[in-house]
C-alpha cells in the first residue's frame, strides 16, 4: 500500500507539472500572439490606400502574418510534444534513481 502511495505521488507530481508547463506553453504562445497581431496592425496602418501597389502589398503583408503565426503554431507544438517527455523522464528518474557514484567509488572490504 506504501509503495502505491508513493506511485501514486509520483504520478500527481508528474501530471501537475506537465499541466503547469503546458500553461506555460500556452501563455508564451498567447504573448507571441499578441505581439505578432500588434506589429502586423503597425505594419497594415502605415501603408498608404492611395498607392497603386496597395492591393500586393496588403497581400504580402498578410502572407507574412500567416508564416509568422504558423511558425508560433509549429513551435508551440514542438514545445508542447516536449512536455510529456520531460515529464516521463523526470517520473522514471524518481522510480528508478540513479545509483550515488560515491558508493562506487568506495573500495570493496575483505
Amino acid at each position: 500500500a506504501e509503495q502505491e502511495r508513493g506511485e501514486h505521488a509520483s504520478f500527481t507530481r508528474g501530471a501537475a507539472a506537465a499541466s503547469q508547463a503546458a500553461a506555460a506553453i500556452s501563455d508564451w504562445l498567447a504573448e507571441r500572439l499578441g505581439e505578432l497581431t500588434r506589429d502586423f496592425q503597425a505594419r497594415a496602418m502605415q501603408q498608404s490606400r492611395q498607392d497603386p501597389d496597395f492591393f500586393m502589398k496588403s497581400l504580402r503583408l498578410q502572407d507574412w502574418f500567416v508564416d509568422h503565426f504558423e511558425r508560433q503554431l509549429n513551435s508551440s507544438r514542438e514545445r508542447m510534444a516536449g512536455v510529456y517527455a520531460a515529464v516521463a523522464a523526470d517520473h522514471t528518474d524518481r522510480l528508478f534513481p540513479e545509483p550515488d557514484d560515491s558508493s562506487e567509488a568506495e573500495p570493496a572490504r575483505g
